[in-house]
């Protein structure tokens, strides 16, 4: 369905009146679909598409040049295989949002976009590459030659499956420029799976240069050759991330800061980032490989003593389902409350320590193994991993609000589900 914007304060109204339809990483829609040819509309402005299916397309599903206020949310697109599923070039304020795509070439494509592009809340299964025809050089996301405020990618899932994919980037920033005040933001995502490439991984800021560019708060398992770079660029940051590799035929290294393009079109960088994440990552020869900086990077790095090199991290960042989450009741926070299992026999106490942290204490001697996550009042996920079997805190500090607390002791079948107030 295509829709002239009527009201451009809708979508803000509908989140006040309904803030439980916001649901935390990947596409919150549940409706249906009604089935689509391919769209194209050019320098075109105030229009919302929704509600519509494309499948099994070698072509651009969704093609936008020169438009602005655009909406595409509550799409679905499915085997979309030689060319991107939506493109844009030189929008501007156009949004995706709530859409699903499973095996697509690429998912979404902003070239020369001149602000407040945005990606957000959206399912990516399986991104092609090469396997049916398409580039081997593709990406989940890909902002080129894009500039000015308001631009990102944020509370995405993106699920590569072995052997039904073949991505290059999950996420890429191509010679693009955010403001000082706006900087691009690829923030709160998902990311599980990747390669074959030999060059390809999770989140790239800076590639070709550019500016203003930040990724923090994502959560990237496995995915691919590396697990988050600074290509060049200057003013880049990446912050407050978690990444972890297993083992793999192509996995390389966590951490890729270099400027690859210095003598060509991009210059020296400079102000480059990189602070209080954390890494886990095995190289394919076996051994930990957190770091690789180039020589031309070294002096203008700024954060690398507060990264933490963290082996407690592991596949378990993520849940086991991460894709339709809106559509699987035990996967989220939304019904978390009528989820516990046994709670007349609790076997741990969560509280408040004396340092404000939310702390998880046992009863049970010996402790059994068991997997706890923390989630903001609105469903979103903050933090997950394997107990260590002995009183233990969940890391960072919160602000004031409510938190809920589930702990899953798999081997006994129980769960038990705490809420629980910072002041």
């Amino acid at each position: 369905m295509i829709n002239a914007i009527k009201n451009k304060h809708f979508i803000v109204l509908i989140s006040l009146m309904f803030p439980f339809l916001i649901f935390g990483q990947g596409a919150r829609y549940t409706g249906n679909y009604k089935k689509s040819d391919p769209i194209e509309i050019v320098n075109k402005n105030n229009i919302i598409i929704e509600g519509l299916e494309f499948n099994n397309l070698n072509g651009i599903a969704i093609t936008l040049w020169g438009c602005k206020n655009i909406t595409i949310k509550n799409c679905k697109f499915t085997n979309i295989n030689i060319k991107t599923a939506i493109y844009s070039e030189k929008g501007s304020n156009v949004v995706v949002t709530d859409c699903t795509f499973k095996n697509v070439q690429e998912a979404f494509i902003a070239s020369g976009g001149t602000g407040n592009i945005k990606f957000e809340y959206n399912d990516i299964k399986n991104v092609l590459g090469s396997l049916r025809g398409g580039s081997a050089s593709s990406q989940a996301v890909q902002y080129r030659y894009c500039s000015g405020p308001g631009n990102s990618i944020t509370y995405n899932v993106i699920e590569n499956i072995e052997g039904e994919s073949s991505p290059d980037d999950n996420i890429n920033i191509f010679f693009s420029h955010g403001t000082p005040d706006s900087p691009i933001r690829v923030a709160n995502n998902w990311i599980r799976g990747g390669g074959p490439s030999d060059s390809g991984g999770g989140i790239l800021l800076g590639d070709w240069g550019g500016s203003y560019q930040i990724a923090e708060n994502n959560i990237v398992v496995n995915p691919g050759q590396y697990g988050m770079g600074i290509a060049g660029g200057n003013n880049m940051t990446l912050r407050n991330n978690k990444i972890y590799s297993k083992k793999r035929a192509f996995t390389n290294v966590g951490f890729s800061i270099c400027n690859w393009t210095e003598d060509k079109t991009t210059g020296s960088s400079y102000n480059i980032t990189v602070e209080n994440n954390q890494v886990n990552w095995t190289h394919r020869d076996g051994f930990l490989h957190m770091w690789f900086i180039w020589k031309n990077m070294k002096d203008v790095l700024k954060g690398k003593e507060s990264n933490i090199q963290n082996l407690n991290l592991d596949e378990s960042l993520l849940p086991d389902i991460i894709i339709n989450r809106s559509g699987n009741k035990n996967n989220g926070i939304s019904s978390v409350e009528n989820n516990s299992t046994n709670p007349e026999s609790p076997i741990t106490q969560v509280y408040i320590d004396s340092f404000n942290r939310i702390a998880i204490k046992y009863f049970a001697n010996p402790s059994p193994h068991a997997y706890g996550e923390l989630f903001t009042s609105e469903g979103q996920r903050l933090e997950a991993f394997t107990l260590p079997r002995f009183n233990t805190v969940f890391p960072g500090k919160l602000s004031k609000g409510d938190y809920y607390v589930r702990i899953t002791y798999k081997d006994l079948d129980k769960t038990e589900i705490n809420k629980i107030t910072i002041n």
